[in-house]
């Protein structure tokens, strides 16, 4: 044991805090700077001034309206993952709570950089929108990007591994290999 009453071991929940902190810092980053330069990265470059070329409403086709949902609501804000988080909270009550607080605040978020980058970028938001800033910029976004995505992996390979451990438990010929674990 540690003789420092002050040292705490490490907590997913520090990993989730790193996380937080580091997504914000990233945003942030890439927001300010597309608002600041004076066309996206991938524009053309023209003598005269550049102008977001921006849609509010288009005529998509089905196949590409529905590719455009799919993708906000299969990769939004780690949905696989929830069901996951419920079995190991203190108190599964809160569930419902912090579930509906967290999209609230992720969709906000989503809706407020998403509609700043588009902007200034129009048509010419690189994917993933990291690279819009471009230059500079882009490096230091993505330095702040990796990070985070080691952060995500342990966090998703935590929450399969805990899934993978409650199937093996139903198997009657590996459940003396669980005894191994603490």
């Amino acid at each position: 044991m540690h003789s420092d009453r002050r040292y705490t071991p490490r907590t997913f929940e520090q990993l989730l805090v790193y996380q937080t902190d580091t997504s914000t810092y990233l945003v942030l980053i890439v927001t300010i700077a597309v608002s600041l330069q004076d066309r996206p990265a991938s524009a053309p470059q023209t003598n005269g001034p550049w102008v977001s070329d921006y849609k509010i409403a288009a005529n998509p086709t089905f196949t590409s309206a529905i590719t455009a949902i799919s993708n906000l609501v299969f990769s939004f804000s780690g949905t696989p993952g929830f069901f996951a988080i419920i079995s190991e909270m203190r108190n599964p009550r809160k569930y419902t709570f912090a579930l509906l607080l967290c999209q609230a605040g992720v969709t906000a978020v989503y809706i407020i950089i998403g509609c700043v980058v588009y902007y200034y970028c129009g048509s010419y938001v690189s994917s993933p929108a990291l690279g819009s800033a471009g230059g500079d910029v882009k490096k230091i976004a993505y330095g702040f990007a990796l990070p985070g995505l080691i952060v995500t992996t342990t966090i998703c390979s935590h929450v399969s591994s805990s899934r993978n451990r409650d199937n093996i438990c139903k198997i009657p010929l590996l459940k003396p290999l669980l005894r191994l674990t603490a």
